[in-house]
């Protein structure tokens, strides 16, 4: 966990600053953090300020705003770029339970585990979440330092 802390330092995000580490047999596979695509501006230089947030919205609101991409769909998408299969793979997240459309990129890239600090959802009440998404396709929730799973399919 304190390899994806370390990575989140290199997100200029204005919001939040998120980390990850994918991992398989205790070797560093990946990693990504939360930004705007290669070549696009950050909100600073675009607009100055974080436009979610002058908006009034939280954490996991209004991503209709914001260029960036997530640290989980960067880390995935970086290792593609670069020829490495995640398949089988624990993902280190400091950010809590990954969102919907992350979740779905989990799945598909067959990660099998994935670390995060807390359970938090950012889905409302009653919507599909991430989590949901996980448990169903049987990826394995844990907290970091803990020996069991927190949720498991």
């Amino acid at each position: 966990m304190r390899i994806a802390e370390a990575v989140a330092l290199n997100s200029r995000c204005l919001s939040r600053q998120i980390g990850v580490v994918l991992a398989r047999c205790n070797f560093i596979l990946s990693t990504g953090y939360n930004g705007p695509p290669i070549g696009i501006a950050h909100c600073k230089e675009r607009y100055g300020q974080c436009r979610k947030r002058k908006a009034g919205f939280g954490s996991g609101e209004g991503t209709h705003l914001c260029p960036a991409a997530h640290a989980e769909g960067n880390a995935i998408v970086i290792a593609a770029r670069n020829g490495i299969h995640v398949e089988g793979a624990t993902m280190y997240c400091t950010c809590p339970t990954p969102c919907r459309e992350c979740a779905k990129y989990i799945i598909n890239a067959g990660i099998k585990e994935v670390i995060v600090p807390d359970l938090t959802v950012y889905e409302s009440e009653g919507e599909l979440s991430g989590r949901d998404l996980l448990m169903e396709a049987k990826i394995v929730l844990r907290l970091p330092n803990k020996g069991e799973e927190v949720y498991s399919g």
